[in-house]
């Protein structure tokens, strides 16, 4: 895979080292130019309206057993089940929006937390692995929710934001960017990718930065497939994205902003704290931050942020590569982007209350909810997950 250098760590040989990195590097067929390029902006036409491109639609009201306080930022579907990320804790709903259970609670006893960076589904489909702030993976039954046990991996000063299953209960963690004192210095590389073994062991590093990553909580760089297959998508313009599927990673789509993209570093142009731009960053008027990245069999999506803070929703034919999108500014609530996807469907998060009227909104995704769905959420409500099936774009 080009773009990223592997260094293999242990106790071999340097010789053994470089004949393990020339072989994985070499046999690997899904190479850079295998990945799909999708220009999201150019081959897009925006549109104010969404009742000629949805094939399908779909609403799961979540019951409010259990409190949703923040929209869920990650979504896992497990069979019958959805396994909801949201304010740092995990929940699990039928797919008829029925409370089942919770996965651990918040505390600092054995398998408690104080706050999840994110989870995935192990690759035997057994174990819910749960990132936390110090870098610890908990895991938990997926059959009963019940507590497993913690891997710790030795890694401070940074936290990571994103986990992927690999082989042999190992994962991948996703670092966005490195130390608080090196976020503007790219003199010294820095690997954003750890692959580690079951017991938390370091084994190889890769995917060298070369821009500031703007890593937001409410945006997880990380999105399921089908098939339990996730995308990393972590760069603030322009670039590839990655897959995570049956234990390797390999390119999964090349995204391009065209010229209406964030510039190269435009965070560290001033040479200063990247955090004292993001406020100027999200209010300009171009478009960054391409999340949320993932397929259906007919369809690729992506998000980005746009001018005021905008969420904008791309969607391209898989077979045309071109397609439609539309801004969703967010009335009383978070501005919707999806948040997973399976073979058909994509899957939305709706928290928007009290909302009857099409007039009442302006996100041409709400306004198909309330006139195909007649949804609406009262105040006491937890967020609807919404599943839409696109027409051939």
């Amino acid at each position: 895979m080009k773009e990223k250098t592997k260094l293999f760590l242990g106790t071999a040989t340097l010789a053994a080292s470089l004949i393990a990195l020339l072989c994985s590097c070499g046999g690997n067929s899904n190479s850079v130019s295998d990945a799909v390029t999708l220009n999201i902006v150019d081959s897009t036409e925006e549109v104010s309206s969404l009742d000629s491109y949805i094939e399908d639609m779909t609403a799961i009201r979540l019951d409010s057993k259990a409190q949703i306080v923040m929209s869920p930022n990650k979504l896992l579907i497990h069979g019958d089940e959805l396994i909801l990320l949201y304010a740092g804790k995990v929940s699990v709903y039928g797919n008829d929006g029925q409370f089942i259970r919770n996965i651990g609670r918040i505390g600092n006893g054995p398998g408690e937390y104080l706050h999840l960076q994110d989870c995935c589904i192990s690759l035997d489909s057994k174990e819910l692995l749960c990132l936390n702030h110090m870098n610890e993976v908990l895991r938990y039954s997926l059959s009963d929710g019940s507590y497993v046990g913690k891997t710790p991996t030795g890694i401070a000063g940074i936290t990571a934001s994103a986990i992927f299953p690999d082989a042999d209960g190992g994962f991948y963690l996703f670092f966005a960017n490195p130390s608080e004192a090196d976020l503007a210095n790219f003199e010294k590389e820095f690997l954003c990718l750890r692959r580690l073994s079951a017991d938390g062991r370091e084994i190889e590093a890769m995917l060298p930065r070369d821009d500031f990553n703007i890593n937001m909580g409410f945006a997880s760089p990380s999105v399921q497939l089908a098939d339990n297959g996730y995308v990393l998508s972590y760069r603030p313009g322009s670039g590839l994205a990655y897959e995570f599927s049956n234990g390797s990673e390999t390119p999964f789509a090349d995204i391009s902003l065209g010229t209406k993209g964030i510039p190269t570093r435009e965070a560290v142009k001033d040479g200063g704290n990247p955090w004292n731009m993001i406020g100027d960053i999200f209010m300009a008027d171009y478009y960054k931050c391409p999340s949320s990245v993932c397929r259906t069999a007919g369809t690729y999506y992506c998000s980005a942020f746009g001018k005021d803070s905008s969420v904008w929703n791309f969607v391209l034919g898989s077979s045309s590569l071109r397609g439609i999108r539309w801004t969703s500014i967010g009335d009383g609530a978070q501005p919707m982007h999806a948040i997973a996807a399976d073979k058909n469907y994509l899957y939305f998060c709706y928290a928007e209350t009290g909302a009857e009227s099409q007039d009442e909104v302006s996100d041409p995704l709400q306004k198909a909810i309330i006139s195909r769905l007649g949804l609406v959420l009262g105040e006491n409500d937890n967020p609807a997950i919404i599943k839409v099936k696109f027409k051939k774009l």
